[in-house]
């Protein structure tokens, strides 16, 4: 599907429909850049040259093109059009950020994953704003602030169905080469990564694989776990005024720009059971209650 859509595309004149449409396709090769060298892919077995990563094979690591209108108005699906990139290459921007890194912090329950995963990497690797964690399981140690999958682009079955359908009406070599669809049970749903996410300086690590810990996890208390204003405040207070607030052995593991923890934290010990010590919601009403709280 590769070699026909990148072939496809760049045979098209750039002020036609299908130009546009399928500059952001993932199957376009030329449209994006090599992240080694910050130019575009020649060709679809530019990108797909398999490179070598602890005994298994990758596609060469892309980048999109940020300075591309085309880019803006089909990639974002912004829609409109954009000042031209070439008007835009040599000039630095003058607009200073509204509030610096270090007074933001990124509040997680840990429900965070593909887009709000790129999103957390880019704040917290790329700029340094800290994160906070609240909840988890009722034990002492850090958790994950983005704790779903940290793919870069989830691609449905039916998304996979129309590429297939595509590539077939442009080349009927293709014919035996895709898969048959039909199947004996229905499928409703089903989507895959079809891209993962990579850190600068970190080729080969697909970023689901790594442990990604916050610079503090708090637990939700019985004033914060139905106003989020108190929470808020709960973190602020936690990362700029008050560290004892951070769950115990909680803090110290997060990574900053090109580092990466491979491992994960060490394994709380074993007195930090919620029946010893930490303190819950429930123990507020009295020790009949006080029974271990997942939240």
């Amino acid at each position: 599907m590769g070699e026909t859509l990148t072939n496809f595309w760049d045979t098209l004149p750039t002020d036609v429909y299908d130009y546009y449409i399928l500059s952001d396709s993932e199957w376009v090769a030329s449209d994006r850049l090599n992240a080694g060298t910050n130019h575009n892919f020649t060709s679809w077995q530019d990108f797909y040259d398999p490179q070598e990563y602890s005994g298994d094979t990758f596609t060469t690591n892309q980048r999109h093109g940020f300075s591309s209108s085309i880019f803006d108005e089909e990639g974002l699906g912004i829609g409109f059009q954009t000042t031209k990139s070439e008007d835009l290459a040599d000039q630095p921007t003058k607009v200073l950020p509204s509030f610096a890194a270090a007074g933001i912090v990124i509040l997680s329950d840990g429900l965070c994953s593909s887009a709000c995963a790129l999103f957390m990497e880019m704040m917290h690797h790329q700029t340094g704003v800290k994160t906070v964690v609240v909840g988890g399981k009722p034990n002492y140690g850090p958790m994950q602030a983005p704790a779903g999958t940290h793919g870069a682009r989830s691609y449905t079955s039916g998304h996979l169905n129309q590429d297939i359908n595509i590539t077939k009406r442009l080349n009927n070599n293709t014919a035996v080469l895709l898969p048959a669809r039909e199947l004996d049970y229905w499928i409703s749903y089903a989507s895959v990564n079809l891209r993962d996410q990579i850190r600068e300086g970190q080729a080969g690590i697909p970023l689901q694989f790594v442990y990604e810990a916050p610079d503090c996890r708090v637990f939700y208390t019985k004033d914060t776990y139905n106003n989020y204003s108190n929470l808020w405040q709960y973190a602020a207070d936690a990362i700029w005024s008050d560290p004892s607030k951070c769950v115990k052995g909680s803090t110290g593991h997060a990574t900053y720009g090109k580092n990466t923890d491979r491992i994960g934290p060490p394994q709380p010990p074993p007195s930090t059971n919620t029946m010893y010590g930490i303190p819950t919601i429930t123990q507020s009403a009295g020790p009949q209650n006080a029974i271990p709280v997942s939240i």
